[in-house]
């Protein structure tokens, strides 16, 4: 059972790997921009950690990166079913379109963050 399982996967992998060198798109998003999408995201995610610790009070620390890793999770759980409502009839060539402007809207969220922040006053002696 093994080997036959082995055997169709070894067959029905032939016609992807063709179709995968003869799209360039294809091979562009595997090997430039998924790795720089999921690199951006971890430094991303550890900048935002450590932002959050030097703006939170020490004593409120544990319950804010608490409050982030259940946004990240519920923001992880949403974002399927969101994207899947926003890409529901949208052509192909319209789709990058559609991702740009979530991560414009994204960008924007995060630049509005910091930008209300308030900073503690520098004493000058």
């Amino acid at each position: 059972m093994i080997c036959s399982v082995a055997a169709a996967l070894r067959v029905d992998a032939v016609p992807v790997v063709a179709k995968a060198l003869a799209d360039p798109s294809l091979l562009v998003y595997a090997c430039v921009i998924f790795p720089l999408k999921t690199a951006a995201g971890q430094v991303a995610t550890i900048a935002l950690r450590a932002r959050f610790t030097e703006v939170v009070p020490a004593s409120d620390t544990a319950g804010a990166l608490a409050a982030l890793d259940v946004a990240s999770s519920a923001i992880g759980v949403a974002a399927p079913i969101v994207g899947g409502f926003a890409f529901d009839g949208v052509p192909v060539p319209r789709q990058p379109l559609v991702a740009a402007v979530f991560y414009g809207a994204a960008f924007a969220a995060i630049v509005a963050l910091f930008a209300f922040e308030k900073r503690p006053a520098v004493k000058e002696d």
